[in-house]
């Protein structure tokens, strides 16, 4: 999957995609970013991988976010 394909949809069960589209807004504005669609798309992505236990491969540019895009995810999961 690359930034710019579309995200799978996320696990049945996941209802955290507000809360971590929320947090990844928070921690791009304290950081002094800005949001990419690629990001957001990511970071959807890794937190359905995590809520379904799914592997998940992304392929990303520079620039794209995406240590933030699995670091958010990854915090926020139980």
């Amino acid at each position: 999957m690359t930034a710019e394909a579309t995200a799978p949809e996320p696990a049945q069960g996941v209802s955290d995609t507000p809360a971590v589209t929320a947090a990844l807004a928070a921690a791009v504005e304290v950081l002094g970013g800005q949001e990419r669609a690629g990001q957001v798309r990511m970071a959807e992505a890794v937190a359905a991988s995590l809520a379904g236990d799914e592997h998940l491969l992304v392929q990303a540019g520079t620039g794209t976010g995406k240590s933030l895009a699995y670091l958010v995810p990854a915090l926020l999961h139980d």
